[in-house]
């Protein structure tokens, strides 16, 4: 969708719409960053799938006021949506990876069942088998490419993208009320 810049507007936003925009996008980042802790370790497929929502939840947040700012928050909401995606693919992969031998299981069964034999399902395993090295191989890729990336946001601007977004969010705000990170534990009240 076309992006509108605040200059486009009838009116300028209301200190309270930044207010808004500010507590919704704060909250959206700390929920998304509780899961930095886990990224180095490729094993927590739990936590990377739901940080993976988190990212989603952060780009619709900033893309719902991102026409409050100048250039729309479009560099901000890139660079979520390129974390998002891997993490996307990530977890793509690893559902291919659990349901893969269910699968093949499956297959083998019913083959055994169907013709009373595994002759016929003996050519299936060198294409399912590759597809599998295939997806394994794409998941190790994409998590190093995801690691890369989030190493790259966190050397971009002096202070960190996440950093950078922080204060963004809260520049229409100064000097009045800004939003600090959330204390972990700390509940919405």
């Amino acid at each position: 969708f076309p992006t509108r810049r605040s200059s486009d507007l009838a009116a300028p936003a209301s200190h309270r719409l930044y207010h808004r925009a500010a507590f919704f996008v704060q909250r959206c980042l700390d929920d998304f960053l509780a899961y930095e802790p886990f990224i180095r370790d490729p094993a927590r497929i739990t936590e990377l799938h739901a940080m993976r929502i988190s990212a989603k939840h952060l780009r619709y947040t900033l893309e719902t006021f991102g026409p409050l700012y100048s250039d729309g928050l479009q560099e901000e909401i890139r660079l979520v949506r390129r974390v998002q995606e891997n993490l996307g693919t990530i977890h793509d992969c690893d559902v291919w990876a659990a349901y893969l031998p269910l699968f093949l299981e499956e297959e083998r069964n019913l083959h055994h069942n169907f013709y009373g034999h595994l002759r016929a399902y003996g050519p299936l395993l060198p294409g399912l088998n590759r597809f599998a090295q295939d997806r394994a191989q794409l998941r190790v890729e994409t998590y190093q490419e995801f690691l890369r990336q989030w190493e790259k946001s966190a050397r971009r601007k002096p202070e960190g993208a996440w950093e950078a977004l922080r204060q963004r969010i809260n520049q229409p705000l100064l000097p009045q009320q800004v939003y600090p990170p959330r204390a972990e534990g700390a509940s919405d009240g």
